[in-house]
């Protein structure tokens, strides 16, 4: 046979082998890469899977400090657990110092989460008012209320009176009104969620839940936003119940 018709068979074999030969190189890194990103998701999986169960067992019964701001101000605050305890305004100053540094640990201190929530959520509400004893309040004058200095004055001008509390402890009851009715609640469970997606909350220790809550969409951790707030939803609510008349 001619040489110049073995060439083109030459070059097929060469080209059929080296076509495989490459085929398997790529064959092999596509399995390593398969394996290392299933041993990625399954980690990620279990870190989910074990703070979600801790946040069952947890939420609900360990201490929270439940925090609203504006820029790097503490405006008000309580911690929650079995009981209400409310922020004087001396922690409150302490915890607007520990703001402006970043220091979340401080804020922290022994309470089992921290979640701060700026003032603007408010705004971000689905509800157009916001209803306290059976009477409505828009966000912006709700905003106003929390942002004076007498928090008291400034609801009876709107036409809604509370009982005879100092006005740090005013302002922390219409804090537990809106995280009760809006924020915490099963009824809208991923609102918490998308607003600290957005940067409106800061929540503090930031497990693996909420940082998967960052990139992954809202809607794989819905049912798991629902048990929890379902839960929640009554421990907050005292708060509001110990001080409206």
């Amino acid at each position: 046979m001619p040489i110049e018709s073995l060439i083109p068979i030459i070059v097929v074999i060469l080209a059929v082998v080296i076509g495989w030969a490459i085929f398997k190189k790529i064959t092999k890194i596509i399995f390593i890469i398969g394996i290392v990103l299933l041993l990625i998701i399954g980690g990620t999986t279990y870190f989910i899977y074990k703070d979600i169960s801790d946040l069952k067992q947890n939420f609900s019964d360990s201490t929270k400090k439940m925090l609203l701001v504006d820029g790097n101000k503490v405006i008000t605050g309580f911690l929650m657990n079995k009981d209400v305890s409310f922020l004087s305004d001396n922690e409150l100053n302490e915890l607007s110092s520990y703001l402006g540094n970043n220091d979340y640990e401080k804020m922290l201190g022994d309470s089992y989460k921290l979640m701060a929530f700026q003032i603007d959520i408010v705004l971000e509400l689905d509800a157009e008012e916001i209803e306290i004893d059976d009477k409505a309040i828009s966000k912006q004058d709700l905003i106003s209320v929390f942002k004076s200095d007498n928090a008291a004055d400034a609801l009876k001008d709107k036409g809604i009176t509370l009982s005879d509390y100092e006005d740090d402890e005013v302002k922390a009851a219409l804090f537990g009104i809106v995280l009760t009715e809006n924020v915490l609640s099963p009824d809208n469970p991923l609102l918490l969620f998308s607003e600290f997606k957005n940067g409106n909350i800061i929540i503090y220790r930031e497990t693996a839940l909420f940082k998967a809550a960052k990139i992954i969409p809202l809607a794989f951790i819905e049912q798991t936003a629902k048990n929890l707030f379902g839960k929640a939803k009554e421990k907050v609510k005292s708060v509001a119940d110990e001080a409206i008349a």
